[in-house]
């Protein structure tokens, strides 16, 4: 196995002499290593997997852009009073 991570990091131009100092990305690629599968080292979304889901209506945001337009200086509190 040790092989084949020195061959990937060569190939994805890693300095060899850098990842002795960093083990924490050694140990990341190793855990996340496939045998025989180099793409298994590529890089993955770090997007989380849960999102939070918008709580505003498409209307109300509109009215809310609109508002802070008109009265660009005014803050939430002031523009709630005027909604």
């Amino acid at each position: 196995m040790d092989g084949l991570l020195r061959a990937a990091w060569e190939e994805r131009g890693a300095d060899l002499p850098q990842l002795r100092h960093q083990p924490p990305t050694f140990y990341r690629c190793r855990r996340r290593y496939r045998t025989k599968r180099l793409a298994s080292l590529e890089e993955r979304s770090r997007r989380p997997g849960l999102m939070r889901q918008p709580t505003w209506s498409p209307e109300l945001a509109q009215a809310v852009q609109e508002l802070r337009e008109q009265y660009a200086r005014w803050g939430k509190d002031k523009l709630a009073t005027a909604a």
